[in-house]
């Protein structure tokens, strides 16, 4: 496999100033998101490891809360799930996991909120790893509700329909 000039751009962490509040979706989004839906499986997701910059868990975490927010203004469980695939490639290249937390955190309650069930989603998606951190995703969705919730990662939401956004607030 071998990454576009374009998927090499969007992954590119020394792009990534300003792209978490840039408006959604974007270009950037969607070369990440077709890249995405283009592999399938361990074998695909291991090969773009192998492909990307070491350091894109950045921009890949980036995207993971982008599609989050995303999801719940079109109601749509599968861009739910475009994060939860990312968010495997981000836990797999950051240097420290907790990095990701965030986005896992708003990727489960972007599910709660468009009716789909994050459990299995969350479990769904963990098998699809080529990671030891396969079980990073299921223990996170085993923690207990507070644990994973909006305030313990220092969030809230705000908004509705097209206005809807997840704000950090630290």
């Amino acid at each position: 496999m071998q990454l576009t000039k374009a998927q090499e751009r969007s992954l590119d962490v020394r792009r990534a100033r300003g792209y978490g509040p840039s408006p959604m979706p974007n270009d950037r989004d969607r070369v990440i998101q077709e890249l995405m839906r283009a592999v399938s499986g361990p074998g695909s997701l291991a090969e773009v490891l192998r492909v990307i910059h070491p350091r894109s868990s950045d921009v890949l975490a980036a995207f993971a809360s982008r599609m989050a927010t995303l999801a719940v203004r079109t109601g749509d469980a599968g861009t739910a799930r475009d994060g939860l695939a990312v968010v495997q490639l981000a836990m797999a290249t950051t240097q420290d996991f907790r990095e990701v937390v965030p986005a896992r955190t708003l990727l489960y309650r972007a599910l709660e909120v468009v009716g789909a069930d994050p459990d299995f989603e969350f479990r769904k998606a963990h098998q699809a790893l080529p990671v030891p951190m396969e079980e990073a995703l299921v223990k996170f969705a085993d923690r207990d509700p507070q644990d994973r919730s909006l305030q313990a990662m220092l969030y809230h939401e705000e908004g509705e329909g097209g206005n809807f956004r997840f704000v950090c607030d630290w």
